[in-house]
């Protein structure tokens, strides 16, 4: 008895979603489909959109903001350097107790390793400079007023990226919600189905799910599609259409002066990108759906000479 695996992973399961809605539109109203009908499925689709497009902006806002506060963080950095060396002018090139009250209190003139140590070494800064004037040096721009600067852009930077992270892990978090009620209720949609249905009707497969009385082991894949590289980059990427009842994919290759084909790559998803065959190489590739029964028959063969 064949079962419906389900992928969590957005992309796939959405597809798996669209066609499940495609059926209820053909046939809901016949079979008698009261809780999963169309309109149901397709608004939670549109729910997992809408919150893998929030995580997608809420992750480029991240990036963004660590950016700007690495960025902040090579300011400071230049700063607390070149603080050291107009300071050496008057305390000496070697650390000494001089050096205390300028911040460096651990017997070294290395600057603090970590970004929010530097940070905070820079009210420290400050202050040395606010009590030895004549010690500032406009010209590497070693004075109070840059350092109070930095220290809004050091703090300002540090929170924008904290408040990216929380928001991303929000948005995430509300994406995973969607995807898991998207899932039941596709669970949901087969268990109607199986009360409604026989095992061996073939509206299930409108619906884009296997029959019950469907064999274990998934469906042939189509012939997959080659996206080659640059030349020399002995890089290409492969892409086919969803098979019934696959859990994953191998990319399986004949490769010349063999007749037993090779597994390049395991993927999860209805694409791969191949790195492993060296340019100018002709290679004869296949695709095989894989679940916990066993690997389905193979694609047709495709030549690709790699880049």
């Amino acid at each position: 008895m064949a079962g419906n695996p389900l992928s969590r992973v957005v992309p796939t399961l959405v597809v798996i979603a669209g066609k499940c809605a495609d059926g209820a539109q053909l046939h809901g109203t016949v079979i008698g489909l009261l809780q999963c009908t169309e309109a149901n499925i397709r608004l939670r689709i549109a729910t997992v959109n809408g919150t893998q497009a929030a995580y997608g902006a809420a992750k480029s806002a991240r990036g963004l903001a660590f950016k700007a506060k690495a960025a902040a963080d090579e300011d400071v950095r230049k700063f607390l350097s070149n603080y050291v060396k107009v300071l050496g002018h008057f305390l000496g090139t070697n650390w000494s107790s001089a050096w205390e009250e300028a911040g460096f209190t651990q017997g070294s003139l290395a600057l603090p390793d970590t970004v929010d140590a530097r940070a905070g070494m820079l009210p420290v800064a400050k202050a040395y400079l606010v009590a030895h004037p004549g010690q500032q040096d406009g010209v590497m721009a070693v004075n109070e007023s840059t350092a109070d600067a930095l220290i809004a852009l050091a703090a300002d930077t540090r929170q924008n990226a904290d408040n990216s992270e929380t928001l991303a892990e929000q948005a995430r978090a509300a994406r995973e919600v969607a995807v898991n009620k998207l899932y039941r209720f596709l669970r949901c949609l087969e268990a109607e189905l199986m009360a409604l249905i026989e095992d061996d009707d073939p509206r299930w497969h409108a619906f884009g799910l296997n029959a019950p009385a469907d064999p274990e082991t998934p469906e042939a894949v189509d012939t997959p599609v080659v996206t080659l590289g640059p030349s020399g980059s002995h890089r290409f990427g492969l892409t086919w259409p969803h098979a019934m009842r696959a859990q994953r994919y191998h990319v399986l290759g004949v490769m010349p002066g063999n007749t037993t084909p090779v597994l390049l790559a395991t993927v999860n998803d209805e694409s791969a990108t191949i790195e492993s065959v060296p340019s100018g190489t002709a290679v004869g590739i296949t695709i095989a759906a894989v679940n916990d029964a066993g690997e389905g028959v193979p694609s047709g063969e495709i030549s690709v000479l790699s880049p």
